[in-house]
């Protein structure tokens, strides 16, 4: 059975564009990955975050 992080390649895209954001709690991703810290969000938070960067709502928009 492979290690989780030895199947990431078959999920990357071939081109040069996009963006991947992987998440974890482990701390055995190594060198593979930069690690950036991100502070805990509250739920209204969290949903105009995604809301916003799928385009859903407008940057400027609020949740009603």
């Amino acid at each position: 059975m492979p290690m989780i992080l030895d199947i990431v390649p078959d999920f990357l895209p071939t081109g040069d564009q996009g963006h991947i954001l992987f998440t974890t709690r482990a701390q055995t991703a190594g060198t593979i990955a930069q690690s950036v810290e991100v502070e805990k969000m509250g739920m209204a938070e969290g949903t105009l975050l995604l809301l916003r960067r799928t385009k859903v709502l407008g940057e400027g928009a609020f949740l009603d």
